[in-house]
């Protein structure tokens, strides 16, 4: 499935989600940005195996900023976990959005 990873995730109201930039700005969050940080961020007892951490990776380098990224559905899968583990409900609803279509 081909995803535009610079789309901007948006709140519950369809306005843009901020997240800090530097000390006193802001900046709308992409899809792009809480891939790689769900894919790279580690914690104890969630720690991946090699060959998970080289999916992490070979997904994190092929996104290139203005270009479609192909994932298949055990990259979205493997993705949808990841962020489950960082991110709040909310990101995780618009990832799940995004991957498998609008909950009814």
């Amino acid at each position: 499935m081909k995803i535009n990873p610079d789309m901007v995730l948006v709140d519950y109201d369809g306005k843009p989600i901020m997240v800090p930039d530097g000390e006193n700005s802001t900046k709308e969050l992409t899809l792009r940005s809480v891939i790689i940080q769900a894919l790279n961020l580690m914690v104890e007892g969630k720690l991946l195996t090699a060959e998970k951490k080289n999916q992490a990776f070979q997904i994190c380098v092929r996104m290139n900023p203005g270009k479609p990224l192909d994932l298949k559905v055990e990259d979205m899968a493997f993705i949808k976990e990841r962020v489950a583990i960082f991110y709040n409900a909310l990101v995780y609803g618009r990832v799940g959005e995004i991957f498998d279509g609008p909950s009814e």
